[in-house]
């Protein structure tokens, strides 16, 4: 026999309203490994308008050591940028190397400007 399946209604609940998902964003720097420094993610650009270069304190040829208090020395590219993605507005805690100096940067997360892509 045929099996039933419950039917539902798609139409939103009285009074409400569905809620998108929040947005997941970065906080606007691209990365970069090389052969010669595989376990190093280096600043190789910074998107104009967003947190990273708002900041004013990271520039390009940094570091970055950890995300969130996570080292990322052994991830590949792919893991760390899903580190640096999150909800718009949440803070992203960016451990960083400059030199021989370390320092630390919280960013805000957010969108992208319009005209970026």
């Amino acid at each position: 026999p045929p099996q039933s399946f419950p039917t539902y209604d798609s139409r939103p609940a009285e009074g409400l309203s569905p809620t998108p998902p929040p947005r997941v964003v970065g906080v606007g720097l691209l990365l970069e490994r090389n052969a010669a420094e595989a376990n190093v993610a280096r600043i190789v650009e910074l998107v104009p308008g967003m947190s990273a270069a708002k900041s004013g304190q990271i520039e390009l040829g940094d570091i970055v050591l950890a995300v969130d208090g996570f080292a990322i020395g052994d991830l590949d590219l792919q893991e760390v940028k899903h580190l640096l993605k999150g909800k718009e507005g949440s803070v992203c805690l960016l451990r960083c190397l400059r030199g021989n100096t370390p320092f630390v940067v919280e960013l805000k997360r957010c969108q992208p400007p319009a005209n970026y892509y």
